[in-house]
């Protein structure tokens, strides 16, 4: 079956579909929330139900098969403790606003990705050395961190060899996201790594409750900054560009002051329980 991507609504915002073999789907929801997810699998297939339920500790992945032996199994959300690194200097956050210089990002008429992640990421820093820590930011101008016109792999490693140089606590990634029409809406925060997912899940939970904007969840992606990070990372897709009031609020200097503030706030949140 070719590959697949629907827009959806509550609580279920998309469905993602690829063919990974001959025999194996993988089938991926963004939920607006940690709701309830029940798997009932039968001869004929497997119905996933998404239940506006909350459930703190709902499993975020799981496999499972149909047929004459149907099972369905999950897995839990990833354990922290796996990870070995130990942050140099624990009082640093590295900060990385996305694109730069030759790569504007995602652009909407005369707004672009480049700037509006720079203005955030500043905010953010701002904040944070206010509350007594110390920040090294990916890029603080309009520019390329590796070199104009470099290829995505040295422009992203370049990003990653500063935090990772500097032995930053933890890295937050700030972006700005689009999509083909103006339906979807709302902040997304990725993970990775295991050590990823309780910052992301921190940072997303503060965006969501102080903004009043849609969470579009916690969602695992082997983006290149979050996974070669050594430290904890999340990368944060703050808003669509493409959706008309996402677009104004990005627009507005005061609410990007207000997604700076639930940014700081997630990061303390995190630092304070880990």
């Amino acid at each position: 079956m070719p590959p697949s991507d629907q827009i959806a609504g509550d609580p279920v915002s998309s469905v993602r579909t690829r063919q990974l073999s001959a025999d194996t789907v993988r089938v991926a929801l963004s939920l607006s929330a940690f709701d309830q997810v029940d798997v009932a699998p039968s001869d004929g297939g497997i119905t996933v139900t998404v239940t506006n339920r909350a459930v703190a500790d709902a499993p975020r992945s799981g496999a499972g098969t149909f047929g004459s032996n149907a099972t369905a199994m999950a897995t839990p959300a990833p354990s922290p403790s796996a990870s070995g690194y130990v942050a140099a200097n624990p009082n640093l956050i590295a900060i990385d606003p996305g694109h730069g210089g030759s790569d504007p990002g995602t652009v909407h008429g005369d707004t672009q990705e480049k700037i509006l992640t720079l203005d955030v990421a500043k905010r953010v820093r701002d904040l944070l050395i206010a509350r007594g820590w110390q920040v090294v930011m990916t890029r603080e101008a309009d520019r390329d961190v590796f070199a104009p016109g470099d290829s995505a792999h040295d422009e992203l490693q370049a990003r990653d060899d500063i935090a990772n140089s500097k032995g930053a606590r933890l890295l937050i990634s700030i972006h700005v996201n689009s999509y083909v029409n103006s339906g979807p809406h709302g902040v997304t925060t990725y993970y990775f790594k295991a050590t990823d997912f309780a910052l992301a899940q921190a940072v997303n939970r503060r965006i969501a409750s102080e903004l009043g904007i849609k969470s579009n969840g916690v969602i695992k992606d082997k983006l290149y900054v979050i996974n070669h990070a050594d430290m904890p990372a999340t990368l944060v897709e703050t808003a669509f560009i493409s959706n008309p009031d996402d677009l104004a609020l990005l627009q507005s200097s005061s609410w990007r002051q207000k997604m700076a503030q639930a940014i700081a706030d997630g990061i303390v949140d995190y630092t304070e329980s880990n």
